[in-house]
């Protein structure tokens, strides 16, 4: 990540812990309007707390968050980190979830891809970026 979008993404985190989600939770993503929320996972080799702020698809009682990594050939840093520690945290506005994350199984992802380019058609760009099956991470809340 540069260092112009690590800066970027650092403003938005505080913007939206800050304001609860009143502020940065409801924008243009991918093309089209999406919600966003906080993810927190623990790096799979600092150990420390690491947060992501990403577009999300409301999935039942679960969240559903894209690992495009711009399209880039290797999954985003957050994924990997959710499949070696899958117990993360998440705010969506002003809720605080402990939540467990993991990746969709190929009926989930296809019936939830299929979703997600109804709101966001821009990730489709991203599938053609790469060879890797770009994963979608359902995080389940503790509390369901």
């Amino acid at each position: 990540m540069n260092a112009i979008w690590k800066l970027m993404m650092g403003a938005w985190i505080r913007v939206y812990r800050l304001s609860r989600g009143r502020f940065g939770s409801s924008f243009g993503w991918m093309g089209g309007p999406m919600e966003a929320l906080l993810l927190t996972t623990i790096g799979r080799k600092s150990g420390r707390r690491r947060t992501v702020f990403l577009g999300y698809l409301v999935d039942g009682d679960r969240y559903v968050v894209v690992g495009s990594n711009s399209g880039l050939p290797t999954d985003a840093a957050w994924v990997m980190n959710v499949r070696a520690q899958p117990r993360v945290t998440i705010q969506v506005r002003e809720r605080v979830l402990e939540a467990t994350g993991s990746i969709a199984g190929p009926e989930d992802r296809a019936r939830l891809w299929a979703e997600l380019m109804g709101v966001a058609p821009g990730y489709a760009r991203y599938e053609t970026m790469t060879t890797r099956a770009i994963p979608l991470v359902i995080l389940t809340p503790a509390e369901v």
